[in-house]
């Protein structure tokens, strides 16, 4: 048969709903029709926070945003409400450190990010970016006249892979699996994570850095899984970056 293991399962947590991944733009659309029903909020698109500052006015102190748009063009808003959601380099976290420090405070170090130990420390993963549904590779040993109907991968399903090398090619600098998780048929992709220690070719072997030499890795590793190294259609974004970045949010007073 394929050489490597894939299952396939569901979630059932009794009477809840069970739950599904949320890629990261749908996310981003729901926040954003939530935001668009209030006829109050002002939404920018395109727009990028720049700078925070303290402004003082009599016995007042305000905030101060400069704001600049897709054209270049800035514009300055004194806000209400700021809230801070605007990932690793957030403009906010590095204006309230700047603030402490002017205030003079003992705890001047406290909006810094702090790094914490895991028990899954030394691990490194990329985010796989593929088709919510395409054909799995048929085996013909299933069926008793030689043929058989490819399996389709169903979005709202979780499918575990692991691959060749954990069997009869075995070699730990290679091995690696894929997971599924659910998602609901809307969304047009789905991602699986390749979790691995730091030695592992992924990260060594550079032409894995790569789409052709990514798709050539999948290919081999998982042939229950892809067809051939170009057959399953992955988008140019194959490889996403994996820290979440928010959008900041403010709320502007009259």
């Amino acid at each position: 048969g394929i050489d490597g293991q894939r299952s396939k399962f569901s979630f059932s947590f009794g009477k809840i709903r069970a739950p599904y991944w949320l890629p990261r733009d749908g996310f981003v659309s729901i926040l954003e029709k939530a935001v668009r029903k209030r006829s109050s909020v002002d939404l920018k698109e395109g727009w990028e926070v720049t700078a925070l500052r303290r402004v003082t006015e009599g016995e007042e102190t305000l905030i101060e945003a400069t704001l600049q748009g897709p054209g270049g063009d800035e514009k300055i808003i004194r806000p209400f409400l700021v809230v801070g959601a605007d990932g690793l380099r957030s403009v906010v976290r590095s204006s309230l450190s700047q603030w402490a420090v002017e205030d003079g405070g003992t705890d001047t170090n406290r909006f810094e990010m702090e790094e914490k130990s895991s028990p899954a420390g030394g691990l490194r993963y990329k985010v796989l970016k593929l088709n919510g549904s395409f054909a799995l590779p048929s085996d013909p040993k299933s069926s008793p006249n030689g043929a058989s109907t490819p399996e389709m991968i169903e979005p709202e399903q979780s499918y575990t892979f692991t691959s060749r090398y954990l069997g009869s090619w075995k070699d730990k600098n290679r091995e690696a699996r894929l997971g599924l998780l659910p998602l609901k048929k809307k969304y047009g992709y789905r991602t699986a994570n390749i979790i691995t220690w730091p030695d592992h070719s992924i990260w060594t072997n550079a032409s894995l850095s790569t789409l052709p030499g990514i798709k050539s890795f999948l290919h081999e590793s998982f042939p229950q899984v892809f067809l051939s190294p170009f057959t399953v259609s992955l988008p140019p974004s194959l490889l996403l970056p994996v820290l979440p970045l928010l959008p900041l949010l403010l709320v502007e007073t009259n």
